[in-house]
């Protein structure tokens, strides 16, 4: 038994997100307009070996390369599960920012569980998607990444149609945000409280791009705004430098913007990388609306 196959694994940005209460079992109901970005992904290659365990391998220094690592524990589920023994080399090629609110982590361990399943075709697909679950509450989300409403703990996943393609501006500070932390320090009354999801997904399906902007909120955001002065200037910065609407993605503390005009999107990278030099990953993409393909050899 031997294979070495590959996946472009992609980040998101909640274009929308709104606390809508917390749960019994301590975890938040949340609704959100998750949006796959086609250009900022990671790439997970597994090789497929006669070996005895499972082996991590990175081009990042900052995540673990151990069974803490979510591919590992998607890659030791998924074979317990199927009741298949072999051994796995994972090598992740790292270009999403670690801990940054843009699903890194979450979209390669669901790289692992499908690339597991293209090969061993062992498992249903709802077999997937609760070993996803009990992993992270973002991975089932990434085990079909397109446009797609969120909802439940972000696990309850429905596909939105979508016909506004605008460039995504990324501000990625070199720092990580517990996602606990923000949950906890979570400002009320919440920004998005008299938001409905279900008015964004339909102007969404139009083609009327400012009728969107109102919407692009996120209940998490000014905590992080309040704890980091930063992410606070960064999102002025960008909105004085042009684009349409600017809010923190997930947890944070990655910064994102949105414009329809891509020469608009290069000034503001441009005007960006002028100020902060270093200090931020400054990048850009459109949106993913077909995911990508499994790569064989």
């Amino acid at each position: 038994m031997a294979a070495k196959i590959s996946l472009r694994t992609p980040s998101k940005i909640n274009l929308f997100l709104r606390i809508a209460g917390k749960r019994d079992d301590g975890y938040h109901n949340l609704e959100t307009i998750f949006l796959p970005l086609k250009d900022i992904y990671d790439v997970i290659e597994i090789d497929i070996n006669d070996c005895d365990g499972i082996r991590i391998f990175s081009s990042s220094k900052d995540i673990p390369c151990n069974n803490s690592n979510l591919c590992h524990k998607a890659a030791e589920r998924y074979l317990a599960k199927a009741s298949i023994k072999t051994g796995l080399n994972i090598h992740i090629e790292k270009n999403i920012p670690v801990t940054a609110g843009m699903g890194g982590g979450s979209s390669d361990a669901a790289a692992v569980l499908l690339i597991l399943q293209d090969y061993f075709k062992a498992l249903s697909e709802k077999d997937l998607a609760k070993i996803a679950l009990t992993i992270g509450a973002d991975i089932p989300f990434f085990l079909n990444p397109s446009p797609s409403a969120g909802y439940g703990v972000g696990d309850v996943l429905n596909h939105i149609e979508i016909k506004q393609n605008f460039t995504v501006v990324i501000s990625a500070p070199q720092f990580p945000v517990s996602a606990a932390w923000a949950y906890k320090n979570m400002v009320k009354p919440c920004v998005c409280e008299k938001l409905q999801i279900d008015a964004l997904i339909n102007l969404l399906s139009q083609e009327d791009f400012k009728s969107i902007i109102p919407f692009v909120k996120n209940d998490l955001a000014q905590a992080l705004y309040n704890k980091f002065p930063l992410l606070g200037s960064i999102r002025k910065d960008m909105i004085a430098y042009g684009l349409d609407a600017v809010e923190i993605t997930g947890s944070g503390p990655t910064v994102f913007g949105i414009c329809k005009d891509d020469e608009v999107a290069d000034e503001v990278l441009v005007k960006m990388k002028a100020k902060y030099n270093s200090t931020l990953l400054l990048t850009q993409s459109k949106i993913l609306f077909t995911p990508n393909q499994i790569v064989h050899g």
